[in-house]
């Protein structure tokens, strides 16, 4: 198999079993580091359910990522829109939103729940945003350049702001992030992997912990580096409090529209 990344050959690393039931070999490329499964034939299936039922960091991963990004969106770009990519259930939509920040979702495999009324086609009306971001979802995606251009067209974003937990070089087989009991995880990168993506977009890589940033335009690491001290302090304290809460929450604002939307509609 040639490298999805860099075209590079590949080697097996191991094999694992997906879902239980299918025998799965692990493919490292020996130029950039990026892992990935055999092509998933197995997807509609692990799949029947877009949220995996294992994975019950779902809720506080939300609302440790929505502390990150309501310090971090606002200092890097300062006005939306933002459109949370792949963004689930709507959680992160939602909880953006209650923060006062104009952020919308769009999803192809998930039913939005928590941000009905926000989806970004709907309410696109010509503008572009000025940030994706792409919450737990790159792992998810057979062919990540694919993935992170259809991202940045279907945005019109000039940067992607996504999560991901990074190998050292050789994915151990018992490395928790293969996931394989779900089947959904399959593709798998090191720092020198997220480099390559970026050579090959034509983008400028920056990484603040388990947050990447690719973007079109070079960014100021002290401003994100400090940005994301008072998303820490925040955790620790009071978000509201650290916050300022200089923006407005659209949360009664929200419920007035679509209350007015659905008066309408009746």
């Amino acid at each position: 198999m040639a490298c999805k990344i860099c075209g590079g050959p590949t080697q097996v690393t191991h094999k694992g079993v997906i879902l239980g039931k299918h025998e799965v070999a692990y493919h490292l490329c020996e130029v950039c580091e990026f892992c990935c499964t055999d092509e998933p034939f197995w997807l509609e299936e692990a799949y029947s359910q877009a949220i995996a039922a294992t994975d019950t960091g779902l809720v506080q991963r939300n609302l440790a990522v929505a502390r990150s990004l309501r310090m971090l969106l606002p200092r890097l770009f300062p006005t939306g829109p933002y459109v949370d990519w792949a963004g689930g259930y709507g959680m992160l939509v939602r909880l953006l939103r209650d923060d006062g920040l104009e952020c919308y979702w769009q999803d192809r495999y998930a039913p939005n729940l928590l941000a009905r009324g926000f989806e970004w086609e709907a309410n696109r009306a010509g503008r572009n945003a000025s940030v994706a971001t792409a919450i737990e979802a790159l792992e998810h995606a057979p062919d990540p350049l694919s993935f992170l251009s259809g991202c940045l067209a279907g945005t019109g974003a000039r940067a992607v702001l996504f999560t991901q937990v990074l190998h050292s070089g050789r994915p151990d087989p018992d490395w928790w992030y293969l996931a394989p009991a779900a089947g959904q995880h399959v593709s798998f990168f090191s720092a020198k992997t997220l480099a390559e993506v970026a050579e090959r977009l034509g983008m400028h890589l920056s990484s603040f912990g388990e947050l990447h940033l690719l973007s079109c335009d070079p960014v100021s690491a002290a401003g994100s580096r400090w940005a994301l001290r008072g998303g820490r302090l925040a955790s620790r304290a009071s978000a509201r409090f650290w916050s300022g809460r200089r923006r407005a929450s659209l949360t009664w604002a929200d419920h007035l529209r679509l209350t007015e939307q659905l008066t309408a509609d009746g």
